[in-house]
């Protein structure tokens, strides 16, 4: 979890910042099959991308309703404090980079 708070992950986002690709072109890969241009940074990793929408679900679905779905909602998850939320987020993205890297 610390690595996506500070940038220190593999997402489009930060990886394409290294190869000098322009922000904006930071395609998730997975939507981008689907010829949709969708910057896959954080917010989209935890809180939109339907290739995790399993694993979200296991661990998040208490977390993160549709309805919340939103940057304040993200922020607020980002910046928690609670032992259970901070452990739930961090199984999500251990299993969601386990996808991410096979896929």
């Amino acid at each position: 979890m610390s690595n996506l708070r500070t940038s220190g992950h593999k997402l489009e986002i930060e990886a394409g910042r290294h190869k000098n690709i322009d922000r904006d072109v930071r395609y998730c890969k997975i939507y981008l099959e689907h010829n949709v241009h969708t910057i896959e940074d954080e917010f989209h990793f935890l809180m939109i991308c339907p290739h995790y929408r399993e694993i979200r679900e296991h661990y998040l679905n208490d977390i993160i309703t549709t309805s919340f779905v939103n940057e304040h909602a993200f922020h607020r998850i980002m910046s928690t404090n609670s032992d259970r939320v901070i452990s739930k987020v961090a199984r999500f993205i251990h299993e969601a980079y386990i996808v991410r890297e096979n896929y």
